[in-house]
């Protein structure tokens, strides 16, 4: 897609990625991206910069080296769904936290304190939302990356020592003002008895939320699964089709065993009013 030997900044960066874990605009034009090399005496991954780029124009937009964010390493990188905004997370530092940075890096907007299970979404008139769970607050929070003011979507702490785990996918870029919410990992008595000895509605489910104050919220799909979800890498991460009419999941439904994948497909007029 692009060779960008020589084109950086950075002459001892060997390798340009997201960490896996960040995407392009909603059109797959922008992207972000981070310059790193990986130090083998050390064995440790060393960043050198962060850098946004346009495809159509195999255009680099502008750079970010790492000195100015004190050389830590982000837990990954990516680009908001209109592709205006370079989105970096960095994990257990609250001084960086998650930051918006426009394409040219000139300023940054602070999101989040923390780098939690999140997700980038369309609002419903097109706003870029940045959809996190943040523990602090204690409730799935949608945050306007234009303007950082943000809204709640549901609580974690549904009752006095409940809480539960969850994961966001806002990839409907099709139906903008829906993001799919998966939640697992339900624990009560604070976490002294997991999973949570009452079944409340927002555990273990695959939910489809509007993105909006006091939004329409549904109930996609039962996981069933709790104590024996599969550790980390059972955990449920379902994701949504662009015209959101398709969700997949993997879930093993708390039988121990290796999770399987699972299709639920909605009606349109669900997003109807």
């Amino acid at each position: 897609m692009a060779n960008f030997t020589g084109r950086l900044p950075w002459p001892g960066a060997t390798s340009v990625w997201t960490k896996a874990e960040g995407t392009s605009s909603a059109d797959g034009r922008y992207f972000a991206f981070m310059a790193t090399s990986y130090n083998a005496s050390s064995q440790t991954n060393v960043i050198h910069g962060i850098f946004t780029f346009d495809r159509v124009q195999n255009k680099i937009l502008g750079t970010l080296d790492a000195s100015q964010f004190g050389g830590a390493f982000p837990d990954h990188i990516s680009i908001s769904a209109s592709g205006k905004y370079a989105i970096p997370s960095w994990a257990y530092n609250k001084t960086l936290g998650t930051r918006a940075y426009p394409l040219d890096f000139s300023s940054f907007r602070q999101l989040h304190t923390m780098s939690e299970h999140s997700d980038l979404a369309l609002g419903p008139n097109g706003e870029d939302y940045y959809v996190v769970t943040d523990y602090d607050s204690g409730y799935i929070r949608a945050v306007d990356v234009a303007t950082g003011n943000s809204f709640d979507l549901m609580t974690m702490y549904p009752a006095v020592g409940s809480s539960y785990a969850a994961h966001v996918s806002g990839k409907a870029f099709g139906r903008p003002g829906w993001v799919l919410i998966s939640t697992y990992a339900d624990s009560g008595n604070y976490g002294a008895s997991s999973p949570d000895t009452t079944l409340r509605p927002m555990i273990r489910k695959i939910m489809l939320v509007e993105l909006k104050p006091g939004g329409r919220q549904f109930s996609v799909a039962h996981t069933r699964a709790s104590s024996n979800y599969g550790g980390y890498y059972g955990e449920h991460q379902a994701t949504i089709s662009r015209d959101g009419t398709r969700v997949m999941f993997a879930t093993n439904f708390n039988d121990g065993g290796v999770p399987s994948s699972y299709m639920v497909a909605l009606p349109s007029w669900i997003y109807q009013r």
